[in-house]
């Protein structure tokens, strides 16, 4: 809403939130509560931690598990194990998955021994369970993690990346909002008249981009995010930088088309 306050908007957002719970769901049917701290696919968008802080403690206040979803945020892609510590909150479950095997089929449950003991076997048995194949990938992506300072690294070369895209907000009026937490980031690209997201220009900027040499995909069609592996080296993102300048610099001067296919093109949600 215009001019909203943050603390206007995580107070109108809460009282959303309670709205179930107020008109027709009981408390005591709700096992858990599922968030994403930081949304992958919505955008790369933070929740406001004020907000996170009072659904944990109506969790806790009502014996309801407090459950998130790191398969997206997870892994060190924010700077940290897990995108929930930028919240200071330890959760009762995480779901766990893609990075955690660099990219072979595994996903995890992880939880409070009480509560992943208290399971019996046909509720924690899955088809793919137990493969050795992925489980190595996994062990050999967490020794990788751990060994070359990946987390340190995400941090660092996160903060150039921010640094970069300020920038060129600063350079381009169509590049709006700049989200960055480590290397995962989330740049709006708007229409500079109406301050509305832009499909369009995203969508040639994505695709220009791709012709220059580099992958990039949108979310929700306006979107432009930015995660490059955690083992990029520093020349190899400098390289990047340097081919979405020229993109924002093409599209700054009118120089750049839709390709045919572009209602194919993003990743909209």
């Amino acid at each position: 809403m215009t001019n909203e306050s943050d603390e206007a908007f995580v107070e109108r957002m809460f009282h959303q939130f309670m709205l179930p719970f107020e008109a027709y769901l009981p408390v005591d049917e709700v096992a858990a509560i599922l968030i994403e701290p930081i949304q992958g696919d919505g955008g790369i968008v933070k929740t406001p931690p004020a907000y996170m802080q009072k659904v944990y403690e109506f969790a806790k206040a009502n014996g309801i598990l407090f459950a998130v979803d790191e398969v997206n945020q997870g892994m060190g892609r924010t700077g940290k194990w897990w995108s929930i510590q930028h919240f200071g909150i330890e959760p009762d479950l995480m779901s766990v998955g893609k990075s955690l095997a660099s990219g072979m089929p595994l996903s995890a449950m992880i939880g409070r021994k009480e509560i992943l003991e208290s399971l019996g076997a046909p509720a924690n048995v899955y088809t793919t369970v137990g493969n050795p194949v992925t489980t190595a990938a996994a062990n050999a992506t967490l020794d990788v993690i751990q060994n070359e300072h990946l987390l340190e690294r995400s941090q660092r070369l996160g903060k150039k990346a921010a640094e970069f895209f300020k920038l060129e907000q600063q350079k381009y009026p169509f590049v709006g909002d700049v989200r960055m937490y480590g290397l995962d980031g989330g740049i709006d690209i708007i229409d500079p008249v109406t301050g509305k997201g832009d499909t369009e220009a995203t969508t040639k900027l994505m695709y220009r981009i791709f012709e220059l040499g580099a992958i990039i995909i949108s979310l929700r069609g306006s979107i432009l995010r930015f995660q490059p592996p955690l083992v990029i080296t520093e020349k190899e993102l400098d390289q990047a930088f340097a081919m979405i300048d020229q993109a924002f610099a093409e599209l700054a001067a009118g120089k750049l088309a839709a390709p045919a296919n572009a209602e194919e093109l993003g990743w909209l949600v």
